[in-house]
């Protein structure tokens, strides 16, 4: 059974109690795609990108990840156009090409329609836009993981 070693309960007591959401303010943000899948839905699939390493408009590195649907529905394509182009890959490219990229991010906060949360705030993606490094304030190899595996390497945090 895993158990917290003595710095690592130190820091947790020393802790305020967390849930597992919260809000990021508006804004632009980078962010690292870490993996795209593929869900049911109500007439056609949906595809689910799930970025990391989200840095705010100042280069800081904030907390969470974000998520944005986008449906494979014919109505739906100049969405998914423009993901595609907001990673610089055309409608043919493989996603397990652009795991590791980053792009922006535009977000915005939007209340929940249903559930057991509904009418809270959430976080969510307006638009994508590509990513330039000149314009960022922060070293994107430092945060990211192996690219081309497929998959995404964990980050090795040191917070413990």
């Amino acid at each position: 059974m895993p158990k917290l070693n003595a710095k690592q309960a130190a820091i947790v007591s020393e802790s305020e109690a967390a849930s597992g959401s919260f809000l990021l303010p508006e804004g632009r943000y980078a962010a690292q795609l870490a993996n795209v899948t593929e869900k049911e839905g109500n007439e056609y699939p949906y595809w689910v990108w799930e970025f990391t390493n989200l840095h705010n408009a100042e280069g800081d590195l904030v907390p969470g990840k974000q998520w944005n649907n986008v449906s494979t529905s014919p109505k739906a394509a100049g969405f998914m156009k423009a993901t595609f182009e907001a990673f610089g890959f055309t409608e043919r490219s493989d996603t397990d090409e652009m795991i590791g990229e980053y792009v922006v991010l535009h977000l915005v906060q939007n209340p929940i329609a249903r559930g057991p949360r509904a009418g809270e705030l959430r976080n969510a993606v307006a638009r994508l836009a590509p990513f330039k490094e000149d314009e960022w304030d922060f070293d994107t190899e430092v945060s990211a993981p192996a690219k081309k595996s497929g998959r995404t390497a964990s980050r090795k945090r040191d917070d413990f």
